[in-house]
């Protein structure tokens, strides 16, 4: 029953790290569903945006968003080099690309984790079936010694 509840500390541990990733993808799709309605509207690096993780709502500029909350990776020049200037579409299109290539990335490792937890799963019920079993022997075996006496 031990190896049972290590593995249910294990599986505790995947779920939060998958809800944290859920909150990513809902984040990043936030963002690329804001640029995209704002295609033709002004967007700059101060943009204020807001988004909710496990610990609660923050809002942000979409900038530090991008770059510091979904850590993307873009070229030096996909952000304008000031924080007031307005995203040009090509810039647009490239975050919002590059947005949807770290939504492949965290959905790849969510269907990873989704996977190991499965398998948590699984190996935590063997455990507890083969602790189930080992109570269920010893205490037929006392049934058996006391009938015998």
């Amino acid at each position: 029953l031990i190896r049972a509840e290590l593995i249910e500390e294990q599986l505790v541990e995947q779920m939060d790290e998958l809800a944290k990733r859920t909150a990513l993808l809902n984040g990043s799709a936030d963002a690329e569903s804001y640029i995209l309605e704002n295609l033709s509207n002004t967007i700059t690096n101060n943009t204020s945006f807001t988004y909710t993780d496990g610990t609660g709502q923050h809002t942000t500029t979409m900038k530090a968003y991008l770059t510091d909350v979904l850590n993307i990776t873009v070229s030096s020049d996909t952000f304008p080099t000031t924080d007031t200037t307005a995203w040009s579409t090509d810039q647009k299109n490239q975050i919002i690309s590059a947005i949807q290539t770290k939504q492949d990335e965290l959905n790849t490792i969510s269907q990873e984790t989704s996977i190991n937890i499965q398998s948590l799963i699984n190996k935590r019920d063997q455990a507890y079936l083969l602790g189930t079993n080992a109570i269920a022997l010893f205490y037929s075996g006392h049934i058996s010694v006391a009938r015998n006496m």
